[in-house]
């Protein structure tokens, strides 16, 4: 993605959304994803992570745990 850079920033913005997509309503299942967008290229979103379940997620955590402790530095 960077190689698509004239130049290396020293700082990177990114922007992280979240979006969900009901597969079949008789059977309820469910796909969420988190995306990212990393503003100085081409501001194309391209998927972080793939949530299943057989319903929306109730609690947040259960849908952004893994992800936020992956992120952690």
């Amino acid at each position: 993605m960077l190689q698509d850079c004239p130049e290396i920033p020293e700082e990177v913005s990114l922007t992280f959304n979240i979006d969900g997509l009901e597969i079949c309503k008789s059977k309820s299942t469910n796909f969420s994803l988190i995306v990212c967008r990393v503003k100085i290229v081409e501001n194309v979103p391209f998927v972080l992570s793939v949530f299943f379940a057989h319903s929306k997620p109730t609690d947040p955590k259960d849908l952004l745990s893994g992800f936020l402790d992956e992120t952690k530095m």
